[in-house]
């Protein structure tokens, strides 16, 4: 039996993730930067719904924040970053296949 060793982040996304400051934090990325998902559509959306959280009072920034830690987390230790949503409006840069082979 074949094993395989994935190393990758899967991290559900919500629309309260979708906040105008993590369109401000993807925006300080140095350019170049190998994300796997499409950084220009992620800040469009974010900037569309400019969704709002304040349960707790930084809900936003802190968010923000731990996606960003994701983000460079994931490139810095050569991981893949899965961002699962429950639309599919924005699209992964590399298929799914080429992530996590058929079993």
């Amino acid at each position: 039996m074949a094993t395989w060793r994935y190393e990758f982040i899967a991290t559900g996304q919500k629309y309260s993730d979708l906040a105008r400051l993590r369109a401000t934090a993807l925006k300080l990325y140095p350019l170049g930067l190998a994300l796997d998902f499409s950084r220009d559509r992620w800040i469009a959306e974010c900037e569309r719904i400019d969704a709002h959280d304040n349960m707790p009072f930084f809900g936003d920034e802190q968010r923000a924040f731990y996606d960003s830690c994701r983000d460079l987390l994931a490139v810095e230790n050569n991981w893949r970053l899965i961002r699962l949503r429950h639309q599919p409006s924005i699209e992964f840069t590399r298929p799914f296949s080429s992530i996590v082979p058929p079993i």
